[in-house]
């Protein structure tokens, strides 16, 4: 079984745990985060920069895998697909809070 960082390893027969969010649909509804609400200006900030840099950084592995994990080619198809289907899945999961927390700082300001 290979280790990688952040706690990461190659395990089979793990199920598609997603990340349970729902957002998008017709409506264009993202839907509302409670935490969120309870959260300072400051935080919201630093968490939406925190989740801009992994977007990033999950974007960069989706592009260059072997810089950040150099045993890449030894991994079989489905190895592959699968950290690629996890890392887009983290995406769409943060880009979805960053959406959260946009609506929330505009809500703010237009409260006043």
């Amino acid at each position: 079984m290979a280790v990688f960082g952040e706690g990461h390893k190659i395990v089979d027969n793990v199920p598609d745990g997603g990340q349970g969010l729902t957002g998008g649909g017709e409506s264009g509804n993202i839907g509302v985060n409670k935490q969120h609400a309870s959260m300072t200006v400051k935080q919201l900030s630093k968490s939406r920069k925190t989740l801009t840099k992994r977007i990033d950084e999950h974007k960069a592995k989706i592009g260059e895998p072997k810089r950040f994990y150099p045993e890449w080619d030894s991994f079989s198809d489905v190895q592959k697909g699968g950290f690629v289907s996890h890392w887009k899945r983290e995406i769409h999961a943060w880009e979805t809070q960053i959406a959260q927390i946009d609506q929330e700082l505009k809500r703010r300001c237009d409260d006043g």
